[in-house]
């Protein structure tokens, strides 16, 4: 993604994305002056639902009593994409032992934001009540608190029996189009959905540091598999079953709601792929 605004704001915004810390990427497009704040986010277990109360912003509620009141404790590595499509923002961030990350994020209370948890990292037999949460941020005190509950029907019964579909997206090394070219992570976002059916309230998730960004095959049934990316170029695809690294069927479509990759799985194992972005 590109910057458009003027070139303070392209300075600022890219001085803040250095000083993301746990954020994997984040952009900003805008053609107004963009104010940019650290937006916390927390994701707990909780035994009890404390609704919205968890505001690891601070305020009125502290984060600690409420974990304390609806007996939540902290979750460690989940993914979280904070997005607005409307002006080109995503970041991403990972939760740490405090179950804590933090993004730079447009502070506009007039804006909202997506908040999408990556499901392939949340731990089995978890779920929140949304996977998509909606939140504004207009202060150094706003934040967003995210409570996961017991469902062993939300995944299968262990780590181990969990499959994904892992893609990588990158960009050809300077540019250069040519098969075979040297890649390099690309800031992407992407977004999963089964196919044949509408990918309306779908996440979108951002890669990671390294271009990568997964998706629990449990949540999204069976058959093809639709992985639409913001891009009106055909990107070059190889898609294989990571087990037995056999190459898996892909199609490029120019669908009603944006265009996406068909994937046609032939087993119910992990699934790699290489998703290469070429200019046009």
């Amino acid at each position: 993604m590109r910057s458009t605004g003027s070139g303070i704001v392209t300075v600022m915004t890219t001085v803040l994305m250095l000083l993301l810390g746990l954020a994997g990427t984040a952009t900003a497009q805008s053609g107004d002056d963009v104010h940019m704040l650290d937006l916390p986010i927390i994701v707990a277990a909780c035994d009890d639902d404390p609704g919205n109360k968890i505001q690891p912003g601070g305020g009125r509620f502290s984060p600690e009593e409420v974990m304390a009141q609806y007996h939540c404790t902290p979750v460690k590595g989940v993914a979280v994409t904070v997005s607005n499509l409307d002006i080109d923002f995503f970041a991403r961030c990972t939760t740490d032992a405090n179950g804590l990350c933090k993004v730079s994020a447009p502070s506009d209370p007039d804006r909202k934001l997506d908040v999408a948890l990556h499901m392939s990292t949340v731990p089995v037999g978890l779920s929140p009540h949304h996977v998509v949460n909606q939140t504004v941020h207009f202060s150094e005190f706003t934040g967003i608190g995210i409570p996961l509950f017991t469902d062993h029907d939300a995944t299968p019964g262990s780590s181990e029996r969990r499959t994904t579909i892992a893609v990588n997206v990158a960009n050809c090394e300077g540019g250069s189009n040519r098969p075979g070219c040297d890649r390099e992570p690309a800031s992407a976002l992407v977004q999963a959905s089964t196919g044949e059916v509408t990918a309306k309230g779908q996440p979108w998730l951002a890669t990671n540091d390294e271009g990568w960004v997964s998706w629990d095959r449990a949540l999204l049934g069976g058959g093809d598999i639709d992985l639409m990316l913001r891009t009106d170029t055909e990107p070059r695809v190889a898609c294989s079953d990571t087990a037995t690294g056999h190459r898996l069927t892909t199609e490029w479509v120019e669908g009603r709601e944006g265009n996406f990759i068909r994937i046609t799985p032939d087993a119910d194992g992990n699934i790699t792929c290489d998703v290469t972005l070429l200019d046009t």
